[in-house]
């Protein structure tokens, strides 16, 4: 089997429609990746047992709750804080990174419609 040797890494979903929306022009106000990328290098993590089988790993910007992930066994005796851990991490980062886009565009809107009604 051949290798190529220059191996890239796959481009995420976002990174495909911000080239879509590039390549058709589309110019209006938007919330974009970079946007959402900068504000989620921001986010600071913190971890909490919940139970003796349950993690929570909740997700804060500037000290607002953005969204809250978790790790659970059924039985306690299997329960391993750092698999814990891991799981609501990896949940709690898709859920916040999900959430900014959301957050971020009611803030777009609400600045459009109060832009709109100022010139009205």
């Amino acid at each position: 089997m051949t290798q190529n040797a220059t191996t890239q890494k796959p481009k995420s979903f976002e990174d495909v429609i911000e080239e879509k929306i590039v390549q058709k022009g589309l110019t209006a106000p938007r919330v974009t990746k970079a946007q959402i990328d900068a504000l989620f290098e921001k986010i600071e993590y913190v971890f909490g047992i919940v139970k003796e089988n349950r993690i929570m790993c909740s997700a804060y910007l500037d000290g607002f709750a953005v969204a809250d992930g978790f790790g659970q066994c059924v039985d306690p005796k299997n329960f391993d804080e750092e698999i814990g851990k891991t799981i609501a991490h990896k949940e709690c980062v898709t859920k916040a990174y999900d959430k900014l886009w959301e957050l971020e565009g009611y803030r777009l809107s609400r600045s459009l419609v109060e832009a709109a009604a100022k010139q009205s």
